[in-house]
């Protein structure tokens, strides 16, 4: 038997804090992660500390959750899951980290959820939509997780049953590992990130509503995913020939 880890959090830092007060919520942030030692968890979230307006699925670590003397506060769920579950999961995972630069948080979703709605774009999620999209494959929560909008509060509410921990984030500096959250940016460098993660979420967004209009105004960009799939699967092939 394997077993996934959810970790809901309030995350020490003024966003966390601006977002449960404007959802009226003790938590504001989801991750999933296959370890009880949480050394490792993905989500998405914001890529840099510096860019609070722009995101996508990252790695975390755990110093993300343990800020300035601040230390975030934690709900963690442990659910059984099979071997294909498990190997679901972990292929799923491989495909967004193979394919980051592809994904982006979804700023659009995020605001309408204000208003107990969901806005679904193509390659962009919320913290929110993205957990709990890996979890509606799971066995152990079939019945639990239904309707397609889910808060924070009622995803914490259907998965009251695994709750194993309720108390400060763990203590322990494991290193950032892939995590860039702390990795300091030049002014142009943040504006620079905020406008192409921006501009992508609008462009999905537009794709998303209106297909035929998304292709009008971005006609390279199938060609160009269709063409960085080529690239991935020939340095795979080559990798498999040495």
């Amino acid at each position: 038997m394997e077993y996934i880890y959810v970790a809901i959090t309030a995350t020490p830092c003024f966003t966390g804090r601006f977002i449960r007060t404007i959802t009226n919520s003790a938590y504001n942030h989801v991750s999933i992660c296959f370890e009880p030692s949480l050394r490792e968890m993905y989500s998405f979230a914001r890529r840099y500390k510096s860019t609070p307006f722009c995101g996508g699925f990252v790695r975390e670590s755990s110093n993300r959750y343990r800020q300035k003397g601040r230390v975030a506060k934690l709900l963690l769920f442990k659910i059984p899951i099979s071997d294909g579950e498990y190997a679901d999961i972990e292929n799923r995972l491989r495909h967004f980290i193979e394919n980051n630069k592809d994904y982006v948080y979804n700023n659009l979703s995020a605001v309408m959820s204000l208003l107990h709605l969901k806005l679904k774009v193509r390659n962009s999620y919320t913290c929110v939509e993205f957990a709990t999209e890996q979890l509606s494959r799971l066995s152990a929560l079939r019945g639990r997780l239904k309707g397609d909008f889910y808060s924070i509060d009622s995803l914490k509410e259907a998965l009251s049953p695994f709750l194993v921990y309720s108390g400060p984030f763990p203590t322990g500096n494991r290193g950032w590992g892939e995590d860039r959250f702390n990795r300091k940016l030049s002014l142009s460098d943040i504006i620079g990130e905020e406008y192409r993660d921006n501009k992508k979420l609008l462009s999905n967004f537009i794709v998303t509503v209106c297909p035929s209009f998304g292709e009008m105004m971005f006609p390279d960009r199938d060609k160009r995913n269709l063409k960085n799939k080529r690239e991935k699967s020939k340095r795979k092939r080559e990798g498999r020939t040495q």
